[in-house]
């Protein structure tokens, strides 16, 4: 046959010799691309060899999977991988994360600035500093700080944004946030912004923090944002311990991240005026919570900015001195670990934090204060917003309940340490989420203008009296009898005379006292009663 093969098919005479060649050259056509691929998936596999590698017992340990796939198992897996619902991240989005300073008239900005380059890693993040106003001390010191490693952003000519001219700070700031961050994700497309304010300071691993937190924001929804402040981190209410994080559904500010999927959602509704307070509600409402450490990454020199010097909801010009000058920041450089990372991950840590603060025993904070040694961890109730405010001007927290929710709170508990003792302020139920926002000065005020407050010992006093159940019934009957008198006054026909027949009866009398005979007195009887008169007299 090989021979007939070799001269050619038209050589080999015979009927069946022609129909075995037809055969075998159509068999070898049809095997042919599943050797190919069989040949292919093999060298594959030899590519992908388990790693080799020694423990410290010096026996040699191979890693190798619990089942053995068979070729089209492995074919099968690799189409299903690319196919799966986790999207590779856009080639046009950019990985660094925009670091940005917005500035407007506080020439000491070159002192953030100057930090944030010294401490800058050679890669990961872009700072940038945007300058909303015309200040000329400030124009001036930015344009000295403009160098290729710090980009200077003018972003008040930006015409995308319709907006009318207006005079209040707070409707600037807002304006200025939303230009920035629509600036920086939606034409630049960064996916992390790191936004900073112009009068804070930072701590040496301020890159660090987030740059490793960046991973519970994309796998953790109800993270809004990572903040690197601690309202209630003041020193002698926190720990030593850089690598405690927390959960917060109280919005902290102060250096905070945001990821480009909350702010697509958060840019739909953003507020005209008082970001800050709307953000706080928008997170309240939406069940969502920010990362905020138990050190502060960030310390704030603005002694004369914001709510501080405008004394607005309650501030005063101490509020700096008396709370944000105290705060403690974390002076090491650290790498946060993956462990620490977790625990703040998903709702459960909120949940579990709850079980826990509600299972400790129960202190007053005059026996927490005045114990030589208390225990390790402390519970202290409150009831509401204005018992809290009493229980944290004793510590020495900031007084404050925006909203229903108390300062870096989270489900209305507040941790902080106290002397070593890990305190737990927990309510005995959440309060409830209002637009109000109160203060040590507003609760003084209320109690000054509710007169209901101060007459309630009196209140309390009758009450006493009237339990007594025979002084009721005094009471009871004195009323019914007043009833029945006011009741005849109006029923009796006799009472109800015009003055016009008064009047007329009265001289129908005094006629007929003159008139009448019989009361005129016989001139015997006058002479009687002058005898007797004069014996008297006698």
């Amino acid at each position: 046959m090989l021979d007939c093969l070799r001269r050619g098919g038209r050589l080999c005479a015979t009927r069946r010799q022609r129909v075995f060649i037809l055969a075998f050259l159509l068999a070898l056509g049809l095997l042919h691309p599943f050797v190919t691929l069989d040949n292919h998936i093999k060298k594959a596999a030899q590519k992908q060899k388990p790693e080799i590698s020694t423990d410290s017992t010096g026996f040699r340990t191979t890693w190798s999977s619990n089942v053995t796939l068979s070729n089209s198992a492995v074919r099968l897996h690799q189409m299903s991988s690319t196919n799966s619902s986790v999207r590779a991240p856009d080639a046009q989005q950019n990985k660094e994360i925009a670091l940005v300073v917005l500035a407007a008239t506080r020439p000491e900005v070159h002192q953030l600035v100057r930090q944030l380059v010294a401490q800058k890693p050679d890669s990961g993040f872009r700072i940038m500093i945007s300058l909303d106003g015309t200040e000329k001390q400030t124009n001036e010191v930015l344009q000295q700080i403009e160098t290729p490693e710090v980009k200077l952003l003018r972003l008040s000519d930006d015409k995308s944004h319709k907006f009318k001219p207006s005079s209040d700070t707070y409707v600037k700031i807002a304006r200025h946030y939303l230009r920035v961050l629509d600036h920086l994700i939606l034409k630049l497309n960064y996916s992390y912004v790191v936004l900073m304010e112009d009068d804070l300071l930072i701590a040496p691993d301020f890159y660090q923090y987030f740059s490793s937190l960046r991973r519970a924001l994309d796998s953790d929804e109800s993270i809004f944002c990572v903040s690197a402040w601690n309202d209630n981190g003041q020193i002698g209410l926190v720990t030593e311990d850089p690598q405690l994080l927390h959960r917060t559904d109280f919005f902290p500010g102060l250096g905070w991240m945001i990821n480009r999927r909350h702010w697509l959602q958060v840019r739909k509704v953003w507020p005209k005026t008082q970001y800050d307070d709307f953000l706080r509600l928008y997170m309240l409402n939406n069940r969502l919570v920010c990362v905020r450490p138990e050190l502060s990454r960030t310390f704030n020199i603005g002694r004369n900015g914001g709510r501080v010097s405008s004394g607005k909801n309650g501030y005063s010009s101490t509020f700096y001195h008396n709370y944000l000058s105290r705060m403690a920041q974390n002076s090491f450089n650290v790498t946060l670990l993956d462990s620490s990372i977790d625990k703040v991950i998903g709702r459960s840590a909120d949940i579990k934090l709850e079980k826990f603060a509600r299972s400790l025993p129960v202190m007053n904070v005059s026996t927490l204060l005045s114990q030589p040694k208390p225990p390790s961890a402390v519970r202290l109730r409150y009831d509401s917003a204005e018992e809290f405010i009493g229980i944290a001007e004793r510590i020495g927290a900031i007084p404050e309940v925006w909203f229903g929710a108390p300062r870096a709170s989270i489900l209305g508990i507040s941790v902080m340490s106290l002397r070593r003792t890990r305190v737990y302020i927990v309510p005995d139920k959440r309060l409830p989420i209002t637009k109000k926002i109160l203060t040590p000065e507003h609760v003084r005020k209320k109690q000054k203008k509710d007169p209901k407050k101060k007459n309630d010992s009196k209140k309390k006093v009758v009450t006493k009296k009237k339990q007594d159940p025979k002084q009721k019934k005094d009471y009871k009957k004195k009323k019914n009898l007043k009833k029945q008198k006011d009741q005849k006054k109006k029923e009796d026909p006799k009472q109800k005379q015009d003055p016009k027949k008064k009047h007329n009866l009265k001289k129908q009398k005094d006629q007929k006292k003159k008139e009448d005979p019989k009361k005129k007195e016989d001139p015997k009887k006058k002479e009687d009663r002058k005898k007797k008169k004069g014996s008297k007299n006698k």
